[in-house]
């Protein structure tokens, strides 16, 4: 202990931004036990100071539930903290672990993070390319407003598909020669209802499990700017 206060006061001596009058000249070893004491007495002050606090938090807790006069709380945070210093007999050591105040556990809380699925578009059986296909055969075949009959000109398209002879897909059956001069020439610009009825016509031939929508399979240009169509050529 006695090697320990004198080699503080050395250090502290040594550590002074300017020297005192004393570190000039040699300074006699009870000096700087002197120095070492004081110091050490100064920290086991500070020591017991921090331990009363802890000892009072701990008997804070315990007088908001149970009713104890706060002056009684006072005088036995302060025997507390005298107890353990004498007890540790200026062991930092066990000073220090009892002066740990626990804390309480944070409860964790693990989010749960939900993954969000885009919705997928429906999958088709048919390609972009086939419906683009009589997308403009019905721009060469039909009038824009005539509804029923772009309607009838799919259904020829899809019902050739469906027969024998004329072709096993929709390319084979508007490529053939001399069939659908509007696949290869077309009169107007496709519109959306054009869309609309290459679309719905082709999901009603998938659903009838791509048999013949109706019994037409040929049709001719007619009269009131519509087409007409039979089974037979």
């Amino acid at each position: 202990m006695a090697r320990n206060k004198l080699k503080l006061g050395k250090q502290l001596v040594q550590c002074l931004p300017v020297q005192p009058w004393f570190a000039i000249t040699v300074i006699k070893p009870d000096v700087y036990d002197q120095i070492g004491e004081l110091l050490f007495q100064f920290r086991a002050l500070l020591k017991v100071l921090l331990l009363s606090c802890k000892c009072f938090a701990h008997i804070q807790l315990t007088t908001e539930k149970v009713s104890v006069p706060k002056k009684l709380a006072v005088i036995a945070a302060l025997m507390t903290a005298a107890v353990f210093l004498l007890a540790s007999g200026g062991n930092d050591s066990v000073i220090e672990s009892s002066t740990a105040v626990e804390q309480p556990e944070t409860p964790k809380v693990e989010c749960v993070r939900s993954e969000i699925k885009e919705p997928k578009e429906a999958e088709r059986p048919w390609s972009d390319a086939e419906l683009i296909a009589m997308v403009l055969t019905l721009t060469g075949e039909c009038y824009d407003d005539k509804v029923q009959d772009k309607r009838l000109v799919c259904e020829v398209i899809l019902n050739r598909v469906s027969a024998d002879g004329f072709g096993d897909t929709v390319f084979d059956v508007l490529t053939a020669p001399h069939q659908f001069d509007g696949y290869w020439t077309q009169s107007r610009s496709a519109s959306e209802n054009d869309y609309e009825v290459a679309t719905k016509a082709l999901e009603d031939w998938y659903k009838n499990d791509c048999e013949a929508l109706s019994e037409y399979l040929f049709f001719e240009a007619g009269d009131n700017r519509e087409n007409e169509f039979r089974k037979e050529f």
